[in-house]
């Protein structure tokens, strides 16, 4: 049996299946478009939607429980769709309500693991320690002589880390100015990366973050 037109979850007058389906479909649609053409607007429009699913969707689904329709097929399967579309923009909420915080004390622990790989590996004015093997820490690495290697790291990255930026729990990414022999990057700073186990690489590719997601580490 149909259920009547009362029975139809509603939101603000509106069918809870549209209110959960447009903005679903469209961010679906924004999110490959920005894959396949690399288009920053369909990704800003993508997060758009993700934003609405966030906000609508615990009160969309008041509203489906209200309407006693819980067991719904299609009420489920949006009411899923609806919440790993709102994953991104709640990823985000997340990474903005941290960049207010001050800096953490793990973040301080990943800033003084990154600040001890920088040392360890010979890139400030230190040089390289005598008593230790040289590592490799980028892929181009192997192309060098190990004196080169040396020559070119030595003095190319600041000792000190200035600002960190937290992507996930298991990744933090910490900054460094360049030294007097190094360059800029790609962004205009150095990174070394830090798991959630310790463990330190410099990324080949390195990130850019914009300016509210890096904090400043204060000494």
């Amino acid at each position: 049996m149909k259920p009547s037109a009362k029975s139809v979850p509603r939101l603000m007058g509106v069918p809870t299946i549209l209110v959960l389906a447009i903005p679903l479909a469209i961010g679906l649609f924004a999110a490959f478009a920005s894959a396949v053409w690399s288009s920053i607007t369909a990704m800003l429009v993508a997060f758009a939607m993700s934003s609405v699913e966030l906000v609508v969707l615990p009160f969309a689904l008041r509203s489906w429980l209200r309407a006693g329709r819980p067991r719904s097929l299609l009420g489920g399967a949006l009411a899923t769709g609806g919440t790993l579309a709102a994953l991104p923009a709640a990823y985000l909420g997340l990474l903005m309500l941290n960049a207010l915080l001050p800096v953490m004390p793990w973040e301080r622990t990943a800033v003084a693991a990154a600040e001890e790989f920088i040392l360890r590996n010979g890139f400030t004015l230190h040089g390289h320690p005598a008593d230790k093997p040289v590592l490799q820490t980028d892929i181009l690495d192997g192309i060098y002589t190990r004196e080169k290697l040396l020559e070119s790291r030595r003095a190319s990255i600041q000792e000190r880390a200035s600002g960190i930026v937290t992507i996930g729990f298991a990744q933090r990414i910490v900054l460094f100015q360049p030294g007097a022999t190094g360059f800029e990057g790609l962004h205009g700073y150095r990174q070394v990366e830090v798991g959630f186990d310790g463990t330190t690489h410099m990324p080949h590719q390195e990130y850019g973050f914009p300016k509210w997601m890096v904090k400043r580490v204060n000494r």
